[in-house]
């Protein structure tokens, strides 16, 4: 021990001066100790967590690629431990995984989009009995929901109230229509029937999906009073 340890100062120039000597003698400390000095530092770390929290916090934020560098190089080791702390936190947590993965695919919608177009280019098989099963659970939907359909003339005199003669507008913005909407979705219990359908674009159509109109989805950058409102208006809604 320096003649001069209870000065901070003078330990401070000391581990400054001596630092590989003196990691190497807590490794070799620890290596002849792992099981006391393992037991030690659990012991520790249960009694003191938000301290743990804290310095786990600056080290990511300090340089973020390096600790996720050695998070990935830890799973990889020890992958079976992974998935156990993964399965643990997600029973501790019922519905946060998927909070998260809402919240992260809003805040990277280029990213997301990414992701999935390569997922579905690597995975056409899925994808394909993906659509299989949707399909199926729609046409179950429609069958207990007892909808009515809509014939070729009703479908026709709708899209007459949304076309200037020649185009046929999307019922949500000012591109032209490519396909059919149901203004309340057949997943949230609207019904195949002329009152519930409008023309749509893809883009819309894709971009709305299930969500209540106007509540969750007021269309792709058209305001409250928008396109729909005003189209809708000759029908008497």
């Amino acid at each position: 021990m320096p003649s001069g340890y209870k000065d901070p100062e003078y330990m401070k120039k000391y581990q400054a001066a001596n630092r590989e000597e003196i990691n190497a003698k807590a490794r070799a400390r620890y290596a002849a100790n792992r099981e006391r000095e393992v037991a030690r530092a659990s012991a520790w770390n249960k009694a003191n967590r938000d301290k743990c929290k804290a310095a786990a916090q600056k080290r990511h934020e300090k340089d973020p690629e390096k600790r996720r560098a050695q998070q990935r190089a830890a799973h990889q080791r020890n992958p079976e431990r992974k998935r156990q702390a993964n399965r643990a936190w997600n029973e501790a947590n019922p519905g946060a995984n998927a909070a998260n993965a809402k919240r992260w695919r809003a805040e990277n919608p280029e990213k997301s989009l990414d992701g999935v177009k390569k997922w579905a280019q690597e995975n056409p098989d899925k994808v394909r009995d993906i659509a299989r099963r949707k399909q199926a659970r729609r046409r179950a939907r429609l069958r207990n929901g007892h909808s009515p359909g809509v014939t070729a003339a009703e479908w026709a005199a709708i899209c007459e109230q949304f076309s200037d003669g020649e185009t046929t507008w999307c019922a949500y913005c000012e591109k032209p229509a490519t396909s059919i909407d149901h203004v309340l979705s057949i997943k949230n219990g609207g019904l195949d029937e002329p009152d519930n359908v409008v023309p749509c674009c893809g883009s819309c159509n894709s971009s709305k999906g299930a969500k209540l109109w106007p509540y969750e989805w007021l269309g792709r950058g058209v305001t409250p009073v928008n396109a729909f409102l005003e189209k809708w208006g000759p029908r008497g809604r």
